[in-house]
């Protein structure tokens, strides 16, 4: 099986932080990195979250970056999923839940994340929520 991870549930699957949700932690627990996807914004997000109190790493921010990608098979933003994640019928406006999600939605994979806003739509758009 493969999965989509949300930005979150990436980082902490990483860390073997222990708010990876049970349900996720059995499902990815000896999946390989081609089983694990992660969303071109998800390097976005990290690479902000590297300049913030918020995750703080030693060594080279870029050097963690790219050993974080091998970890996953990175999903490249297509015209599909551009196109689905600004045109969702959502009030959730934050541009890289929708491109998370709409990257899910093209692949046919279950989307590995807690977030509030994105586990009630994703069910609406075909997607199912693994945590």
């Amino acid at each position: 099986m493969r999965y989509v991870l949300d930005t979150h549930a990436a980082i902490w699957l990483v860390e073997d932080a222990p708010q990876l949700g049970g349900r996720a932690r059995a499902a990815l627990g000896k999946l390989g990195s081609e089983d694990l996807v992660i969303s071109d914004v998800t390097l976005s997000e990290l690479a902000r979250l590297l300049q913030t109190p918020k995750l703080r790493v030693t060594g080279d921010p870029l050097f963690v970056l790219e050993a974080f990608a091998q970890r996953f098979q990175v999903q490249a933003v297509s015209p599909w999923i551009a196109w689905r994640a600004a045109t969702y019928d959502w009030a959730h406006r934050d541009p890289a839940d929708r491109h998370i999600l709409a990257t899910a939605e093209f692949l046919g994979l279950p989307l590995v994340t807690v977030d509030a806003a994105i586990t009630p739509f994703a069910p609406s758009v075909g997607v199912a929520v693994v945590w």
